[in-house]
């Protein structure tokens, strides 16, 4: 059995298959990074952005 696996690791279908599944996370880890990280809001109210602190303050004195 793991020679089966070994001979299927081989093969140029398996290897491409593969290097597109690795680019693709890649792609998509990096792009989280280059498109909406810039902003520190929670949310945005009428215009006005709520900051994840203001959020998190909020959400501790609710729960107690």
């Amino acid at each position: 059995m793991v020679d089966s696996l070994r001979s299927a690791a081989n093969s140029l279908v398996l290897q491409i298959i593969f290097v597109i599944i690795i680019v693709s996370f890649i792609l998509t880890g990096v792009s989280g990074y280059l498109i909406g990280g810039s902003n520190n809001y929670a949310a945005k109210v009428n215009g006005q952005g709520i900051s994840r602190a203001q959020f998190g303050n909020a959400f501790n004195n609710e729960r107690n």
